[in-house]
Protein backbone atom coordinates (compact mmCIF):
# COMPACT_ATOMS: atom_id res chain seq x y z
CA UNK A 1 0.00 0.00 0.00
CA UNK A 2 1.63 3.13 -1.10
CA UNK A 3 1.19 5.43 1.83
CA UNK A 4 3.12 8.28 0.35
CA UNK A 5 1.66 11.34 -1.95
CA UNK A 6 4.63 13.52 -3.65
CA UNK A 7 4.53 17.05 -3.55
CA UNK A 8 4.20 17.69 -7.08
CA UNK A 9 0.88 15.55 -7.32
CA UNK A 10 -0.58 17.16 -3.89
CA UNK A 11 -0.40 20.41 -5.27
CA UNK A 12 -1.56 19.80 -8.44
CA UNK A 13 -4.62 18.13 -6.40
CA UNK A 14 -4.97 21.32 -4.23
CA UNK A 15 -5.02 23.20 -7.80
CA UNK A 16 -7.45 21.19 -9.19
CA UNK A 17 -9.50 21.66 -6.18
CA UNK A 18 -9.55 25.02 -5.91
CA UNK A 19 -9.90 25.68 -9.66
CA UNK A 20 -7.61 28.41 -9.88
CA UNK A 21 -3.73 28.65 -9.67
CA UNK A 22 -1.70 28.99 -6.23
CA UNK A 23 1.36 29.88 -4.97
CA UNK A 24 3.62 27.09 -4.54
CA UNK A 25 5.84 28.13 -1.68
CA UNK A 26 2.92 29.49 0.45
CA UNK A 27 0.93 26.49 -0.05
CA UNK A 28 3.84 24.90 1.10
CA UNK A 29 4.39 26.42 4.33
CA UNK A 30 0.92 26.11 5.16
CA UNK A 31 0.72 22.55 4.36
CA UNK A 32 3.53 22.09 6.90
CA UNK A 33 1.45 23.84 9.42
CA UNK A 34 -1.58 21.82 9.11
CA UNK A 35 1.22 18.61 9.62
CA UNK A 36 2.31 20.64 12.92
CA UNK A 37 -1.25 20.34 13.42
CA UNK A 38 -1.71 16.95 12.74
CA UNK A 39 1.37 15.28 14.31
CA UNK A 40 0.11 17.11 17.85
CA UNK A 41 -3.11 15.41 17.66
CA UNK A 42 -3.13 12.13 17.07
CA UNK A 43 -0.77 8.79 16.32
CA UNK A 44 -1.73 7.46 13.33
CA UNK A 45 -0.70 3.68 11.92
CA UNK A 46 1.19 5.03 9.74
CA UNK A 47 3.90 6.75 11.89
CA UNK A 48 4.70 4.06 13.32
CA UNK A 49 8.70 3.21 13.06
CA UNK A 50 10.56 0.48 14.27
CA UNK A 51 14.23 0.80 15.73
CA UNK A 52 16.78 -1.02 17.95
CA UNK A 53 18.55 -0.48 20.79
CA UNK A 54 21.86 -1.97 21.60
CA UNK A 55 21.18 -3.06 25.00
CA UNK A 56 23.57 -4.07 27.25
CA UNK A 57 23.12 -4.62 31.37
CA UNK A 58 26.29 -1.77 32.26
CA UNK A 59 24.62 1.29 29.89
CA UNK A 60 21.48 2.94 31.24
CA UNK A 61 20.83 5.90 29.09
CA UNK A 62 19.98 5.16 25.37
CA UNK A 63 20.04 8.20 22.18
CA UNK A 64 15.89 7.89 21.24
CA UNK A 65 15.92 8.33 17.40
CA UNK A 66 15.76 11.24 15.94
CA UNK A 67 11.91 10.97 15.26
CA UNK A 68 10.83 10.04 18.02
CA UNK A 69 7.35 11.35 19.55
CA UNK A 70 7.17 13.01 23.04
CA UNK A 71 3.90 11.96 23.38
CA UNK A 72 3.60 8.34 21.65
CA UNK A 73 3.29 5.25 23.00
CA UNK A 74 5.61 2.81 22.48
CA UNK A 75 6.64 -0.58 22.87
CA UNK A 76 10.07 -2.38 23.97
CA UNK A 77 11.16 -6.38 23.33
CA UNK A 78 13.64 -8.22 22.83
CA UNK A 79 14.40 -9.15 19.09
CA UNK A 80 13.38 -12.62 19.49
CA UNK A 81 9.74 -12.78 21.02
CA UNK A 82 7.24 -10.23 22.26
CA UNK A 83 8.14 -8.86 25.69
CA UNK A 84 4.87 -10.00 27.28
CA UNK A 85 4.76 -13.26 26.53
CA UNK A 86 8.02 -14.69 26.06
CA UNK A 87 9.12 -17.46 28.61
CA UNK A 88 12.38 -16.76 29.44
CA UNK A 89 15.41 -19.84 30.06
CA UNK A 90 16.64 -19.95 33.45
CA UNK A 91 20.00 -21.33 34.41
CA UNK A 92 20.19 -23.06 37.41
CA UNK A 93 22.12 -20.75 39.43
CA UNK A 94 20.03 -18.10 38.57
CA UNK A 95 19.27 -16.09 41.63
CA UNK A 96 15.23 -17.22 42.08
CA UNK A 97 13.84 -13.88 42.28
CA UNK A 98 14.72 -13.18 38.67
CA UNK A 99 12.25 -15.82 37.91
CA UNK A 100 9.21 -13.03 38.53
CA UNK A 101 11.07 -10.88 35.16
CA UNK A 102 8.30 -11.08 32.92
CA UNK A 103 8.66 -8.23 30.45
CA UNK A 104 9.54 -4.51 30.75
CA UNK A 105 8.02 -2.29 32.51
CA UNK A 106 7.80 1.43 32.17
CA UNK A 107 7.88 3.86 35.07
CA UNK A 108 8.48 7.23 35.89
CA UNK A 109 11.96 8.32 36.47
CA UNK A 110 11.78 8.53 40.33
CA UNK A 111 10.69 5.26 40.74
CA UNK A 112 13.07 3.67 38.16
CA UNK A 113 15.85 5.02 40.02
CA UNK A 114 14.68 3.29 43.15
CA UNK A 115 15.35 -0.11 40.68
CA UNK A 116 12.53 -2.33 42.36
CA UNK A 117 12.01 -4.42 39.27
CA UNK A 118 13.68 -6.49 36.73
CA UNK A 119 13.39 -4.91 33.03
CA UNK A 120 12.66 -1.88 34.37
CA UNK A 121 12.67 1.06 31.95
CA UNK A 122 11.56 5.03 31.70
CA UNK A 123 12.37 8.06 29.69
CA UNK A 124 13.75 10.78 31.43
CA UNK A 125 14.06 14.57 30.44
CA UNK A 126 18.17 15.03 30.63
CA UNK A 127 19.84 18.13 28.89
CA UNK A 128 17.19 19.50 27.03
CA UNK A 129 17.07 15.64 25.57
CA UNK A 130 14.70 13.06 26.66
CA UNK A 131 16.65 9.67 27.15
CA UNK A 132 15.64 6.14 27.15
CA UNK A 133 16.83 4.47 30.44
CA UNK A 134 16.99 1.10 31.11
CA UNK A 135 17.82 -1.45 33.89
CA UNK A 136 18.16 -4.73 35.33
CA UNK A 137 17.36 -6.91 31.82
CA UNK A 138 18.59 -10.36 30.74
CA UNK A 139 21.58 -8.89 29.21
CA UNK A 140 25.32 -9.48 30.92
CA UNK A 141 27.76 -7.31 30.82
CA UNK A 142 30.40 -9.40 29.38
CA UNK A 143 33.04 -7.39 27.01
CA UNK A 144 36.01 -7.52 25.50
CA UNK A 145 38.76 -5.17 27.07
CA UNK A 146 40.83 -3.15 25.08
CA UNK A 147 42.34 -1.32 27.43
CA UNK A 148 41.96 -0.64 31.09
CA UNK A 149 44.18 2.55 30.82
CA UNK A 150 45.69 1.52 33.67
CA UNK A 151 49.66 1.44 32.15
CA UNK A 152 51.11 3.55 29.61
CA UNK A 153 52.82 0.55 27.75
CA UNK A 154 52.12 1.18 23.83
CA UNK A 155 50.47 4.73 24.41
CA UNK A 156 52.03 7.23 22.33
CA UNK A 157 50.79 10.95 22.03
CA UNK A 158 50.48 12.35 18.57
CA UNK A 159 48.85 15.78 16.93
CA UNK A 160 49.10 18.32 19.47
CA UNK A 161 49.09 15.66 22.69
CA UNK A 162 51.73 15.42 25.55
CA UNK A 163 52.96 15.05 28.95
CA UNK A 164 50.90 11.60 29.01
CA UNK A 165 50.51 10.19 32.93
CA UNK A 166 48.79 8.30 34.92
CA UNK A 167 45.90 9.84 36.57
CA UNK A 168 45.12 7.97 40.17
CA UNK A 169 42.47 11.35 41.16
CA UNK A 170 40.36 10.88 38.33
CA UNK A 171 39.12 7.60 36.92
CA UNK A 172 35.75 5.76 35.78
CA UNK A 173 37.37 2.18 36.56
CA UNK A 174 40.11 0.08 37.90
CA UNK A 175 43.16 1.85 39.24
CA UNK A 176 43.76 5.20 36.91
CA UNK A 177 43.19 6.64 34.53
CA UNK A 178 45.51 8.35 31.77
CA UNK A 179 46.07 12.09 31.58
CA UNK A 180 47.23 14.12 28.70
CA UNK A 181 47.71 17.82 27.58
CA UNK A 182 47.10 19.60 24.49
CA UNK A 183 48.94 22.71 23.76
CA UNK A 184 48.34 25.09 20.68
CA UNK A 185 46.94 22.95 18.09
CA UNK A 186 43.50 21.65 16.48
CA UNK A 187 43.98 17.68 17.20
CA UNK A 188 44.92 15.69 19.80
CA UNK A 189 46.16 12.19 19.07
CA UNK A 190 46.25 8.86 21.27
CA UNK A 191 47.87 5.48 19.89
CA UNK A 192 47.61 2.57 21.55
CA UNK A 193 49.02 -0.67 20.33
CA UNK A 194 47.71 -3.53 21.81
CA UNK A 195 50.16 -5.66 23.70
CA UNK A 196 48.30 -9.13 23.18
CA UNK A 197 46.27 -9.00 20.29
CA UNK A 198 42.24 -10.00 20.39
CA UNK A 199 39.66 -11.07 18.60
CA UNK A 200 36.79 -9.00 17.70
CA UNK A 201 35.25 -10.72 14.68
CA UNK A 202 32.33 -11.65 16.53
CA UNK A 203 32.02 -8.20 17.11
CA UNK A 204 31.94 -6.32 13.53
CA UNK A 205 28.03 -6.89 12.81
CA UNK A 206 26.63 -5.50 16.24
CA UNK A 207 29.58 -4.56 18.17
CA UNK A 208 29.85 -1.09 20.49
CA UNK A 209 33.09 -0.16 21.56
CA UNK A 210 32.53 2.24 24.86
CA UNK A 211 34.94 4.67 26.30
CA UNK A 212 35.07 7.69 29.16
CA UNK A 213 36.45 10.62 28.42
CA UNK A 214 37.08 13.78 30.46
CA UNK A 215 37.31 16.88 27.60
CA UNK A 216 38.02 19.93 29.51
CA UNK A 217 37.65 21.68 26.40
CA UNK A 218 34.73 20.32 23.77
CA UNK A 219 36.23 19.10 20.21
CA UNK A 220 34.34 19.35 17.43
CA UNK A 221 34.99 15.83 16.92
CA UNK A 222 36.01 12.71 17.79
CA UNK A 223 37.96 9.85 15.14
CA UNK A 224 38.49 6.65 16.64
CA UNK A 225 39.90 3.64 14.49
CA UNK A 226 40.05 -0.09 15.70
CA UNK A 227 41.85 -2.91 13.75
CA UNK A 228 44.78 -5.17 12.63
CA UNK A 229 47.31 -2.54 11.92
CA UNK A 230 47.32 1.37 11.03
CA UNK A 231 46.39 0.30 7.82
CA UNK A 232 43.72 -1.58 7.99
CA UNK A 233 41.07 -1.16 10.48
CA UNK A 234 37.42 0.44 11.12
CA UNK A 235 37.06 4.18 11.95
CA UNK A 236 33.98 6.49 13.04
CA UNK A 237 33.50 9.91 13.75
CA UNK A 238 31.40 11.09 16.60
CA UNK A 239 29.82 14.50 17.56
CA UNK A 240 27.84 13.36 20.59
CA UNK A 241 28.20 11.60 23.69
CA UNK A 242 26.30 8.06 23.23
CA UNK A 243 23.40 8.91 24.92
CA UNK A 244 23.06 11.94 22.14
CA UNK A 245 24.09 14.74 25.01
CA UNK A 246 26.96 17.35 23.14
CA UNK A 247 30.47 17.23 25.02
CA UNK A 248 30.30 18.01 28.37
CA UNK A 249 33.69 20.14 29.97
CA UNK A 250 32.49 19.61 33.04
CA UNK A 251 31.29 15.72 33.75
CA UNK A 252 32.47 12.63 32.65
CA UNK A 253 31.62 11.82 28.76
CA UNK A 254 30.85 8.41 27.33
CA UNK A 255 31.06 7.86 24.08
CA UNK A 256 30.59 5.20 21.76
CA UNK A 257 31.95 3.42 18.56
CA UNK A 258 29.41 1.32 16.70
CA UNK A 259 30.73 -1.47 14.12
CA UNK A 260 27.25 -1.01 12.46
CA UNK A 261 27.64 2.77 11.81
CA UNK A 262 31.78 2.51 10.93
CA UNK A 263 33.56 2.52 7.62
CA UNK A 264 36.59 0.91 6.55
CA UNK A 265 39.76 1.44 5.90
CA UNK A 266 42.09 -1.36 4.24
CA UNK A 267 40.61 -4.85 4.77
CA UNK A 268 40.73 -5.34 8.53
CA UNK A 269 39.70 -8.98 9.05
CA UNK A 270 39.65 -7.98 13.12
CA UNK A 271 40.75 -11.48 14.08
CA UNK A 272 43.78 -10.09 15.39
CA UNK A 273 43.32 -6.46 16.90
CA UNK A 274 46.41 -4.51 17.65
CA UNK A 275 45.32 -0.88 16.74
CA UNK A 276 43.19 1.63 18.59
CA UNK A 277 43.27 5.31 17.95
CA UNK A 278 41.51 8.20 18.68
CA UNK A 279 41.44 11.43 17.56
CA UNK A 280 39.85 14.79 19.38
CA UNK A 281 39.55 17.22 16.31
CA UNK A 282 39.57 21.49 17.33
CA UNK A 283 37.75 23.91 15.42
CA UNK A 284 40.58 26.10 15.87
CA UNK A 285 43.91 25.59 17.73
CA UNK A 286 43.72 24.80 21.40
CA UNK A 287 45.75 24.92 24.48
CA UNK A 288 44.73 22.80 27.84
CA UNK A 289 45.56 20.51 30.22
CA UNK A 290 44.23 17.03 31.95
CA UNK A 291 42.21 15.73 29.09
CA UNK A 292 41.82 11.91 30.34
CA UNK A 293 41.20 8.63 28.67
CA UNK A 294 39.43 5.23 30.55
CA UNK A 295 38.16 1.81 30.31
CA UNK A 296 37.71 0.74 26.53
CA UNK A 297 35.86 -2.08 26.01
CA UNK A 298 34.29 -4.34 23.40
CA UNK A 299 30.53 -5.01 23.98
CA UNK A 300 27.87 -7.49 22.11
CA UNK A 301 24.45 -5.67 22.69
CA UNK A 302 21.42 -7.29 22.93
CA UNK A 303 18.96 -5.97 20.45
CA UNK A 304 15.81 -4.13 22.03
CA UNK A 305 13.23 -3.81 19.46
CA UNK A 306 11.67 -0.21 19.98
CA UNK A 307 8.30 0.67 17.91
CA UNK A 308 7.44 4.23 18.48
CA UNK A 309 5.80 6.84 16.85
CA UNK A 310 7.11 9.11 14.70
CA UNK A 311 6.37 12.67 14.20
CA UNK A 312 8.41 12.86 10.57
CA UNK A 313 5.59 12.99 7.70
CA UNK A 314 7.72 13.55 4.87
CA UNK A 315 10.13 11.33 2.93
CA UNK A 316 12.49 12.65 0.62
CA UNK A 317 13.59 11.00 -2.72
CA UNK A 318 16.33 9.78 -0.99
CA UNK A 319 14.24 8.02 1.43
CA UNK A 320 14.84 9.67 4.49
CA UNK A 321 12.30 10.91 6.93
CA UNK A 322 12.27 14.62 8.03
CA UNK A 323 9.81 16.60 9.84
CA UNK A 324 8.39 19.11 6.77
CA UNK A 325 8.44 19.77 3.67
CA UNK A 326 11.50 21.54 1.99
CA UNK A 327 10.33 25.34 1.19
CA UNK A 328 12.11 24.58 -2.42
CA UNK A 329 9.05 24.99 -5.43
CA UNK A 330 8.94 21.94 -7.04
CA UNK A 331 10.41 19.46 -4.51
CA UNK A 332 9.92 15.61 -5.48
CA UNK A 333 9.35 14.68 -1.85
CA UNK A 334 6.45 12.64 -0.17
CA UNK A 335 3.95 13.40 2.14
CA UNK A 336 2.50 10.49 4.40
CA UNK A 337 -1.02 10.99 4.30
CA UNK A 338 -3.38 7.76 3.98
CA UNK A 339 -4.76 7.80 0.30
CA UNK A 340 -8.26 7.79 1.52
CA UNK A 341 -7.82 11.06 3.74
CA UNK A 342 -5.78 12.74 0.87
CA UNK A 343 -8.60 14.84 -0.70
CA UNK A 344 -9.85 16.15 2.82
CA UNK A 345 -6.48 16.89 3.93
CA UNK A 346 -6.07 19.66 0.56
CA UNK A 347 -9.56 20.84 2.20
CA UNK A 348 -7.77 21.31 5.16
CA UNK A 349 -4.61 22.67 3.44
CA UNK A 350 -7.12 25.01 1.60
CA UNK A 351 -9.46 26.65 4.24
CA UNK A 352 -6.65 29.78 4.65
CA UNK A 353 -7.04 30.51 0.93
CA UNK A 354 -10.74 30.10 0.49
CA UNK A 355 -11.24 32.13 3.67
CA UNK A 356 -9.16 35.23 2.00
CA UNK A 357 -10.56 35.16 -1.19
CA UNK A 358 -14.41 35.30 0.22
CA UNK A 359 -14.94 31.83 -1.46
CA UNK A 360 -18.46 30.16 -0.42
CA UNK A 361 -16.92 26.91 -0.33
CA UNK A 362 -15.36 28.03 3.09
CA UNK A 363 -18.21 26.91 5.35
CA UNK A 364 -18.68 23.59 3.33
CA UNK A 365 -15.42 22.97 3.92
CA UNK A 366 -14.38 24.10 7.65
CA UNK A 367 -17.61 21.43 8.68
CA UNK A 368 -16.13 18.96 6.54
CA UNK A 369 -12.31 19.08 7.76
CA UNK A 370 -13.12 19.39 11.18
CA UNK A 371 -15.49 16.52 11.55
CA UNK A 372 -12.84 14.80 9.87
CA UNK A 373 -9.99 15.50 12.53
CA UNK A 374 -12.35 14.74 15.40
CA UNK A 375 -13.02 11.38 13.94
CA UNK A 376 -9.46 10.42 13.46
CA UNK A 377 -8.42 12.25 16.92
CA UNK A 378 -11.08 9.85 18.82
CA UNK A 379 -9.92 6.73 15.82
CA UNK A 380 -5.81 7.60 17.17
CA UNK A 381 -5.96 9.72 20.04
CA UNK A 382 -2.49 10.97 20.86
CA UNK A 383 -1.37 8.31 23.69
CA UNK A 384 0.47 10.65 26.22
CA UNK A 385 2.43 8.82 28.57
CA UNK A 386 0.85 7.93 31.61
CA UNK A 387 3.33 8.23 34.92
CA UNK A 388 3.39 5.59 37.38
CA UNK A 389 1.28 2.95 34.71
CA UNK A 390 2.96 -0.07 33.33
CA UNK A 391 2.97 1.56 29.84
CA UNK A 392 3.38 5.18 27.82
Amino acid sequence: MNLGISWTNFYQTLKDIYGRDLDEATMIRRTNLILDDLRMKVNLPSQIRTDYIPYVYEFERYKLPDDYKTEGKISLRYDDQIDNDRNRTYLSDEPPFQRYNKHWRFYTPEVWNERINLDQATINFNKGKEKLWLSNGRSNSEYQEISACDSLTGWTAGGGAGSLALDEDVKAEGNYSINFDLTAATAATLTYVIPTAVDLTEYINAGLIRLFKWLPTAPSSIEIQIGDDSSNYYTQTITTQADGDIFDTENLNEIEFSFRDATKSGSPTMSSVLHFKIILNFSSATTDTDFRIDSIRAYKPENLVFEYYSYYFVKTSAGVWQKDITETVGTDEEILILPEWRRVFAKLCLLDELEKSGDSRYVNFYTETDKWLKEISKRYPNRAKREGSFYW
